[in-house]
């Protein structure tokens, strides 16, 4: 970004503003906390889910009892395919913390654990996290703190967040972006010398050390925290005119150890790296991707976990090779702007540069069943955000001022209770399932799950069609068949049970990432 950009943000924030009837930062930070638990206040009442939830954490055997051999195993193993011993370890501390609640579940080893109490850390990482976005804002509203509250909202209860507050699984996307924003955070204080807007200064020893620490703490949570250099580069040099020299300088190191933790982690999750495709359609997977995400950003109706969209089936279809246009010509649009709107092109650089990790340029394991996710999109909320927040800073007093402050607090009502609408898909297994079947009917993985599910509540004859489903789109389903033939034998058809257990048993179990790592 060139260094001169900030120059032009500065002076839009100068200009005549519209009266939005600002608060105080106080009143902003209660209000958000406020809105985001009344929005997600469902999640806590969620239960675990047999997406992930049980291999990770209710039968993980390392959780229990907290101790030093356990949490010495995770740091120096990889566990479930996945070196996240950040991760663990938080789990390991709510595991103990449930010793003290009064509605349980029997997990790993006789032990007792309490959803709620998972849960409500979610939410609570999630409220810290929007609460460091709030705060970013503030530096790059110029005292707008109305403008930065809405664009921390929008942040807070998009849709898109949903997935990742509400699912225990994958409260390492949560608690990752935590540390990023953190390290972010502590990045742009060490370079901030008098004014936030001076870029010339030195950095502050003291501060950096501690940005690293978070960055490096972020990688063990996550590693798609790799991106987080990226980001801070983007922001340093595009928002707050750090000279691309310095930012250089000082972020080369992180850079270097994202390289080393990549190279470290690549071997803990094996797969058949041809599920992503040859590399000279890799692009084209990426402006799906990319397209998928801007269409949620906007109109986020529908959820799903698995929504199939790998990368054979977006080659296989015409549109897979016209969504890329979408991407590329926003894009142009926002380059064409660049000069009297720089903040619009560096949000989206935000956005793209904390989707790399996924947008299918490198293969990844959950490919099997879709390039695309929601909890995917977590801390690529950050772009749209602080492009909000700037853009109705930059405001001045015109009509179309106070047509785009009703707008956007119109659209952010709108988003809040379609959140609040996706909480409750998160309640149970069999919702969850449900639902997705209902938005992708063309997943055995998530057939296989449903039906497995009904079969365990005692619902053989819809056990039996769910599973069915999934042995037509995967004939070789092993394990969907052996299920298959419990549910026949329970609706008292001994023959057709006989017939799938047969086939079970004839059949090499198949696809491995069907038994775990399903929703990584």
């Amino acid at each position: 970004m060139p260094v001169s950009s900030a120059h032009t943000v500065e002076d839009n924030l100068g200009a005549r503003k519209l009266n939005t009837g600002e608060i105080s930062a106080p009143r902003a930070t209660i209000g958000l906390l406020l809105i985001t638990a009344a929005v997600l206040f469902q999640v806590v009442r969620c239960h675990f889910v047999g997406w992930d939830d049980g291999r990770m954490v209710v039968s993980n055997p390392y959780l229990h009892p907290l101790n030093a051999t356990n949490l010495a195993y995770f740091w120096s193993h990889s566990y479930y395919g996945l070196n996240i011993p950040v991760t663990y370890t938080f789990y390991g501390v709510l595991y103990a913390v449930c010793a003290l609640a009064r509605h349980v579940f029997v997990g790993a080893n006789g032990s007792m654990i309490d959803r709620l109490v998972f849960h409500a850390a979610g939410l609570a990482i999630h409220c810290c996290n929007v609460l460091l976005v709030f705060s970013l804002a503030r530096r790059f509203t110029k005292g707008s703190i109305a403008a930065a509250f809405v664009g921390a909202l929008l942040f807070a209860i998009h849709p898109l967040q949903v997935e990742s507050v509400a699912w225990v699984g994958t409260q390492d996307t949560i608690l990752s972006s935590l540390l990023v924003l953190l390290s972010m955070s502590a990045y742009l204080s060490a370079i901030t010398q008098g004014s936030e807007w001076d870029g010339t200064g030195k950095i502050k020893p003291g501060k950096y050390a501690i940005a690293t620490l978070l960055f490096v703490l972020a990688l063990l949570a996550k590693p798609s925290a790799v991106v987080c250099p990226l980001l801070a580069a983007i922001v340093a040099c595009g928002l707050m005119r750090r000279s691309a020299r310095s930012a250089a300088i000082e972020l080369c190191p992180w850079a270097a150890v994202s390289c080393v933790w990549v190279l470290v982690t690549s071997g803990a999750q094996p797969f058949n790296h041809a599920v992503g495709g040859p590399i000279w359609l890799r692009p084209l997977i990426a402006g799906d991707a990319t397209a998928f995400y801007l269409f949620k950003l906007i109109a986020p109706s529908q959820s799903a976990i698995d929504y199939g969209r790998t990368p054979a089936d977006v080659v296989t279809h015409f549109w897979g090779y016209l969504t890329w246009l979408l991407p590329a010509v926003l894009g142009y649009g926002l380059w064409r702007v660049r000069k009297p709107a720089p903040w619009a092109l560096i949000c989206a650089a935000i956005f793209v540069a904390a989707l790399l990790p996924v947008l299918g340029f490198v293969p990844f394991a959950f490919q099997v069943f879709s390039t695309v996710a929601d909890r995917y999109a977590y801390l690529a909320m950050l772009g749209p955000s602080l492009a909000l927040a700037i853009g109705l800073a930059c405001l001045e007093i015109t009509p179309y001022a106070r047509l785009s402050w009703a707008a956007s607090v119109a659209a952010l009502i709108l988003m809040g209770l379609v959140s609040a609408k996706q909480t409750t898909v998160w309640h149970d297994s069999i919702t969850l399932f449900s639902n997705t079947v209902a938005i992708n009917p063309y997943s055995p993985k998530v057939h296989y799950d449903l039906g497995t599910w009904l079969l365990y509540v005692n619902d053989p004859a819809d056990a039996a069609q769910q599973l069915h489903d999934a042995t037509v789109l995967l004939p070789r389903f092993s394990e969907a068949h052996k299920n298959l033939a419990i549910a026949l034998g329970e609706l008292n058809h001994p023959a057709e049970a006989t017939a799938e257990y047969s086939l079970s048993l004839s059949l090499a179990p198949i696809l491995p990432s069907y038994q775990s790592r399903t929703g990584r």
